[in-house]
């Protein structure tokens, strides 16, 4: 009974958001905010998450971030199988609360992926951190549920990027040596059925 209003509310919520409106999705994907970049050391995707260029004046409407999740895990979708979970690194390397956290961008996205691909999720890697992020989070944890909670890992620096992606492979910017550009454009390269 569970998996059946799971799978009602998610089809209203596809009839409610689809057909994405590919113009915000585009504008928000191709801030290279979100990057689908390497694998991990047991051969997940990784999705690279750049706080240094988020935050609420990134965007004009939350709508944007919506659509632009909802495109990058129809995306994921079409590489990888239905049981294949991701690893995701947060990485807040030169960002700072004032400049870019954003409450709303952490509800917006935590209830969409709870409500919709609760699944998909093998662990996320959050660094580095310190005493303010820790207190911030202390709020926006209540927008996951506790299984998603239980797999976001806190890291004081981002030298434990290395333990989750081969140096080689991970972005000169994370402390890694592959000079592969941080860009979200791959995803825009294959034909993604919109319309439901």
């Amino acid at each position: 009974q569970v998996a059946e209003e799971f799978l009602k509310a998610h089809l209203e919520w596809r009839k409610k958001i689809f057909p994405l409106p590919m113009d915000l999705v585009k504008k928000e994907v191709k801030k290279n905010k979100y990057v689908l970049y390497c694998k991990d050391r047991e051969g997940r995707h990784v999705v690279i998450i750049r706080n240094k260029i988020m935050g609420k004046h990134t965007y004009d409407d939350i709508l944007e971030v919506n659509v632009a999740m909802a495109y990058l895990q129809e995306y994921l979708e079409t590489i990888i199988s239905p049981t294949e979970k991701i690893s995701v690194i947060f990485s807040r390397h030169e960002a700072t609360i004032k400049k870019n956290s954003d409450l709303n961008w952490v509800k917006e996205v935590g209830t969409m992926l709870n409500n919709n691909y609760p699944e998909r999720l093998h662990k996320a890697h959050v660094a580095p951190i310190g005493i303010l992020f820790r207190s911030a989070w202390k709020v926006a944890q209540y927008f996951f549920d506790p299984e998603t909670r239980s797999k976001i890992n806190f890291h004081s620096d981002i030298s434990h990027f290395q333990q989750i992606v081969h140096v080689s492979d991970l972005p000169e910017e994370l402390g890694g040596t592959s000079k592969k550009e941080l860009t979200a454009d791959e995803v825009f390269k294959h034909d993604i059925p919109m319309n439901e």
